[in-house]
């Protein structure tokens, strides 16, 4: 790998910034990957609720078709439709459209009380791992076909640009949610 670009040496560990009126932060994690993150208040419906969380899917966010790369499957029952509907009552992790799906939820640290994050990360089987063994012994001594292989693709590295635009957009989609339906359950 000596004569591969090494961009995240470059790159920040952390950033703060506010996108949509939504507090956001960007976090490098132990493998070297960005993780992204949305912060909402204790006014907004989705304080304290976990992705999982049924929501009425609003108009804004209806329409669009669903990446199975780009959604939380752990949170999928049953079929999955094509598109989300207007009016459908779905997972929140369904409903929003990032890198690898919604991954996170929760308060992050003492320095940004009375916020509840959702985020994303860009550590799948698909993303490179810098600081991953496992991941940068792959690449280093597989043969470029199975490392494809296992890997499904060859792994990208998402970089500062590519996390900071996913940031905003998860900011933008949670941001649409300020007045979402919840659904209630048994």
């Amino acid at each position: 790998m000596s004569n591969v670009a090494h961009p995240w040496n470059s790159e920040p560990d952390a950033d703060d910034f506010e996108a949509c009126e939504l507090v956001c932060l960007m976090r490098r994690d132990y493998n070297g990957v960005w993780n992204g993150y949305a912060g909402v208040s204790k006014s907004h419906p989705l304080f304290g609720q976990r992705r999982d969380v049924l929501i009425v899917v609003p108009e804004a966010l209806a329409s669009r078709e669903l990446n199975s790369t780009r959604i939380a499957a752990a949170d999928v029952r049953g079929v999955v439709p094509r598109t989300l509907d207007a009016g459908l009552a779905v997972p929140l992790s369904l409903v929003i459209d990032v890198h690898g799906g919604l991954w996170n939820t929760g308060m992050i640290d003492s320095d940004h009380p009375g916020l509840w994050f959702y985020g994303f990360m860009c550590g799948h089987a698909w993303d490179f791992k810098p600081l991953d063994p496992l991941t940068v012994q792959g690449y280093q001594t597989m043969d470029p076909e199975v490392a494809q292989t296992l890997y499904r693709t060859p792994a990208e590295y998402r970089n500062y640009d590519y996390a900071r635009g996913e940031t905003e957009k998860l900011a933008e989609q949670i941001g649409a949610l300020a007045d979402v339906k919840l659904v209630e359950t048994v």
